[in-house]
Order: structure tokens, then C-alpha cells, then sequence
């Protein structure tokens, strides 16, 4: 099964935070696209802008020029299996996290 979800509006109180997507990755292992269970509408908006770059697409710029407007029209498909994985291995690495935390 799959869960059709909105793209919220992007938080700009996260502005700073590290694992926010970027239109330039950081490394070779990091493709700069952020977590993948959150910054839906930041990571939509870069996929969108490399498609224009990519590809000169007037429907890709047309969408970025009223992307306020545009945005609400987006819907994230995520698969149920793969939201649990996801949700399983930020639980495992919290845990690992406050293990060395509490080690220290």
C-alpha cells in the first residue's frame, strides 16, 4: 500500500539545519536531497529546478515562477513498507546516538 500525502510548505526556521536538501551535494555519498521523511517542499522545489536546468522546460519554469500557488497541487507518494524502514532506521541510529551519548 502506499499513502498519498501534501507537500507542507518548507519551514524556514529549519533554514540552518544540516540535513536540509541542497541543489549542490556536500559529498559523493550525500546526493544533498535531505531526509527523506521530511523538507518535502525544498526537496521537490531543487528537483524541479534541475529539471529546468537539465532540460530548458517551460512547464518546469511556469511552475517555479507561481511555485506558491503550484506547490499544493504536488502529492508525495510513500510506500507503507518503505516508511516504516525509514522510520526503523532513524529509531536505530537515535538509539546508537544516545548509547555513545550516555558512554561519554
Amino acid at each position: 500500500m502506499v499513502a498519498l500525502e501534501a507537500i507542507a510548505p518548507p519551514d524556514r526556521a529549519a533554514a540552518d539545519d544540516a540535513a536540509r536538501p541542497r541543489q549542490r551535494s556536500v559529498s559523493a555519498d550525500d546526493a544533498g536531497m535531505g531526509g527523506e521523511l521530511r523538507v518535502d517542499a525544498e526537496r521537490l522545489r531543487i528537483l524541479v529546478e534541475r529539471h529546468l536546468l537539465l532540460t530548458g522546460s517551460a512547464h518546469a519554469r511556469a511552475l517555479l515562477e507561481d511555485w506558491d500557488n503550484a506547490l499544493p497541487h504536488f502529492v508525495k507518494v510513500m510506500p507503507g513498507d518503505y516508511r516504516r524502514a525509514l522510520l526503523e532506521l532513524r529509531a536505530e541510529r537515535e538509539a546508537q546516538e544516545a548509547a555513545a551519548a550516555a558512554a561519554e
